[in-house]
């Protein structure tokens, strides 16, 4: 399964689906039976986990020359499943050479950079693998408190990678040929500019049915230090008042327009959203607003996919600390 591939298979899960949950998983169930690109290797490998350095790329979400051959696998799989596919948006790869070209452009507070170190990859027919791990890297800038933080989200991400890996080895192990399981794991920087920086990690687990989960990294550029969501917020907890109250009543609104589902006003106690965790996943909008981001089956059913929301900042400006 080449890149065109594992970027279909992430918009179907991440997205709201439009199409009942049957046909979303007759579609993810058709590309998993996808034959895989074949893995070139010196030594054979069966059954087994495979780690390769890949070259330094830096992650970009921004337009790239692809490939003919990608071209042509996209022309392929679209030509088994065009109707289902038709809803879902091909994002274009970056090429080596182009990559490499991006990494001479000036970037506005360049100081940090996200690299990818290696790939973990796994595939015996009936469980699948696919890992991407990704390094942050700092210039030598002499801010000990930045390269402390880059250091401690490295290892963060090195021990979560192990721990999945183990997981999914584990359950393969037990599970044999009785059933099937995946793990895919993407990264990708959200933000990187003067004054702030994130890497969002996806995490994707199935086994029957399968689950999305998020770990966001932030770090605060001026002070060095990795920040969550109450760093951001005075003592207090108003802040999750406030948020947890404007995303509710978008959630009813949602709800009494048909778009939408979510466990709100639900009568078996226990599921239902209340509030956001104090530190809840989000990230920074382009415009500057807050985005709260839930996992899969945290505040909806799996037809919801993973819900986030855009805060406007008049919601929640006056609980901020000062300099946010």
């Amino acid at each position: 399964m080449d890149a065109f591939d594992r970027k279909l298979r992430r918009a179907a899960r991440r997205e709201r689906q439009e199409i009942p949950a049957w046909v979303q998983k007759r579609i993810l169930r058709m590309l998993s039976e996808l034959p895989p690109k074949p893995f070139r290797s010196t030594h054979s490998v069966k059954n087994r986990f495979c780690m390769f350095p890949v070259s330094a790329v830096p992650f970009s979400n921004g337009p790239a020359a692809q490939g003919a051959g990608t071209r042509r696998r996209g022309k392929r799989i679209l030509a088994g499943v065009a109707a289902a596919l038709a809803l879902f948006i091909a994002l274009p790869n970056l090429s080596r050479q182009a990559a490499a070209a991006m990494r001479e452009l000036p970037v506005i507070g360049g100081l940090v950079e996200v690299i990818l170190v290696r790939n973990y990859l796994y595939d015996d027919s009936y469980h699948y693998a696919d890992i991407s791990v990704p390094q942050v890297t700092v210039e030598e800038s002499g801010d000990g408190a930045l390269e402390k933080s880059v250091q401690e989200i490295n290892e963060e991400v090195e021990s979560l990678t192990e721990r999945l890996i183990a997981q999914f080895e584990a359950d393969a192990e037990q599970i044999g040929e009785e059933g099937h399981t995946e793990l895919d794991v993407y990264y990708e920087t959200v933000t990187d500019n003067s004054d702030w920086f994130t890497l969002e990690v996806e995490i994707y687990y199935g086994s029957g049915s399968g689950t999305v989960n998020y770990k966001y990294y932030h770090i605060d550029k001026a002070t060095g230090q990795i920040m969550r969501l109450s760093d951001l917020f005075q003592e207090g907890g108003e802040y999750i008042t406030a948020i947890s109250d404007w995303i509710a009543a978008r959630m009813r609104e949602q709800m009494a327009a048909g778009t939408d589902v979510y466990w709100i006003d639900n009568e078996l106690a226990g599921t239902e959203f209340h509030t956001i965790d104090p530190n809840q996943n989000f990230f920074f909008a382009e415009n500057g607003n807050l985005v709260i981001q839930f996992d899969e089956y945290e505040v909806a059913p799996g037809s919801g996919g993973t819900p986030r929301f855009e805060i406007p900042r008049d919601v929640y400006e006056e609980f901020l600390k000062e300099g946010y």
